[in-house]
């Protein structure tokens, strides 16, 4: 396998592979798991989405979470991730891009901040972002939030 290069000669960092994300899926009191996840937050991006209406169903399965009856894969998990509210998911970048467009069409969270570019797209229905474009913008925060 060749390794990537820069004009330069020396290596390229190569972008990230994973992504994490926040849900606040624990219970205020006591931290225990909640069933049900009442925020969502991609710390890299400072991209913070609160859920709408009730909070939406989530359960912990194998290698993976299932939110609103939705499975997605996670490589990792970090529990009580910042504090015991807050437990962490790392997703492959590839999936934590297609998490990002499926929250923003089923509405059932809305944003209360982040960049202007994702905050923008994600409030406004009719602003269009092409995928990959969503992707180097995770890419690029994780890389930034590396450093």
């Amino acid at each position: 396998m060749s390794s990537l290069k820069s004009r330069r000669g020396g290596r390229r960092a190569r972008p990230p592979l994973y992504i994490t994300i926040a849900l606040y899926c624990n219970d205020h009191r006591n931290g225990a798991f909640a069933h049900c996840c009442e925020a969502i937050t991609f710390p890299s991006l400072a991209l913070e989405l609160v859920a709408s209406r009730r909070a939406p169903r989530l359960r912990l399965v194998e290698n993976g979470i299932v939110l609103s009856g939705k499975s997605w894969p996670v490589v990792g998990q970090i529990n009580w991730y910042g504090n015991w509210c807050w437990d962490g998911f790392r997703m492959l970048t590839a999936v934590a891009t297609d998490f990002l467009i499926w929250l923003r069409e089923r509405r059932a969270y809305h944003s209360d901040g982040g960049w202007d570019e994702l905050h923008d797209w994600y409030v406004d229905p009719d602003k269009s972002i092409e995928r990959a474009r969503l992707r180097a913008l995770l890419i690029e925060a994780q890389r930034e939030d590396r450093v």
